[in-house]
């Protein structure tokens, strides 16, 4: 099954009612973003801390 398909399924269940050439522009305008996206979602980011600027930046200063 390809992305239209997989999409346009995702919709229908969705009970989105769109044209299916609606489908495949959204693909052909943010089907990398989408895939990027998933990329980021799939990252663990549990050991990572909050970066903060107020108390960050100062201390690379005084390095």
């Amino acid at each position: 099954m390809g992305d239209p398909e997989i999409l346009k399924r995702r919709l229908r269940a969705a009970e989105v009612n769109f044209p299916d050439g609606l489908a495949e522009a959204i693909l052909l305008a943010a089907g990398p973003l989408i895939g990027a996206l998933d990329e980021l979602a799939a990252l663990d980011l549990r050991d990572v801390e909050p970066f903060c600027p107020a108390s960050r930046l100062p201390a690379d200063v005084e390095r």
